[in-house]
């Protein structure tokens, strides 16, 4: 099992990866509906807000939140208000995402 990440850990989460966590409150629901992967995607893409460079620091820091081992996976259930069981399921979610915001930046 694992703890709940700590305040401090969520502060530090928001500062180093301030775009990151503001593409994940895109997730958030006031009406506790889970809206899929797929339709947050395309409503993010969709933006005006979310340009070509917001598009490619969400990615380099969701990347880079992937790689290092300071700050726990569960800081990206947390902050998009998904339940993933593990981390691997955590960073698939998360790959699948910025594989999609990427793929957009080639065309």
């Amino acid at each position: 099992m694992y703890s709940p990440p700590t305040l401090n850990e969520h502060r530090a989460f928001r500062t180093e990866y301030h775009h990151l966590v503001s593409f994940l409150t895109y997730f958030l629901d006031l009406y506790d509906e889970v809206k899929p992967l797929q339709e947050i995607i395309d409503s993010c893409l969709a933006s005006s807000e979310f340009d070509y460079d917001l598009k490619q620091i969400t990615v380099r820091e969701g990347r880079a939140f992937m790689r290092q081992n300071t700050l726990p996976w569960t800081l990206i259930s947390k902050t998009s208000n998904r339940v993933f069981e593990t981390k691997e399921e955590t960073y698939a979610w998360l790959t699948d995402a910025l594989n999609q915001i990427e793929a957009t930046l080639r065309s």
